[in-house]
């Protein structure tokens, strides 16, 4: 909701320069605390997750130009985390969820290290040879046809096969295809009376 409220608004905060840097470092702390102050027994996601996202909508809302977004967010080693952030959340679940099962609890360190590990060079994989595919456009600006392969579009593509088949067996297709008999018939004919 936070996101969605965010992009609406559109540009970052208008605020002065010095407000957005408190605003920004304001969003980091509301981060850390959490990090820092968050036990494990405690409900997450619950009430404590109101302070991270809070600090993030702080943070994006502030703006590029802050100290903070320009010298920390910017550098290299954590867009490239950005990059693979999606994958990553992916690929982790089911590799810690794995490990966890197979040794019949919590895994031993080496092994989280080492599942954390593989989602890291597997998210960096599916990001070169997936993500990066479907962001870069065709040289004609056409859509690819790998999108009919991603998860929407296997959607879309099989909502529209079922509404078809719907459309078959309810005789729909039959009443279309004779409404547009009809109306080429109609186009024929009122051209030939010109």
């Amino acid at each position: 909701m936070l996101g969605t409220m965010l992009a609406c608004a559109g540009s970052p905060s208008t605020f002065s320069p010095t407000l957005r840097n408190c605003q920004s470092v304001g969003g980091f702390v509301l981060i850390f605390l959490v990090v820092a102050l968050i036990a494990r027994d405690a409900q997450f996601p619950g009430w404590w997750a109101v302070l991270p996202t809070a600090g993030t909508a702080l943070i994006i809302n502030a703006g590029p130009q802050v100290w903070l977004n320009r010298t920390i967010l910017s550098h290299p080693a954590l867009v490239g985390i950005g990059l693979i952030s999606y994958p990553l959340y992916l690929w982790h679940w089911p590799l810690l969820s794995f490990a966890l099962v197979a040794e019949g609890g919590p895994p031993p360190l080496a092994v989280r290290i080492a599942a954390v590990t593989f989602s890291l060079i597997l998210a960096f994989v599916t990001y070169k040879i997936i993500e990066k595919q479907y962001r870069r456009p065709s040289r004609n600006g056409a859509i690819t046809p790998g999108g009919t392969f991603t998860p929407d579009g296997l959607i879309l593509r099989s909502s529209f096969l079922r509404g078809r088949a719907v459309g078959v067996l309810c005789g729909l297709d039959s009443i279309q295809s004779a409404q547009q008999q009809g109306s080429k018939s109609g186009r024929g004919n009122h051209g030939r009376s010109r």
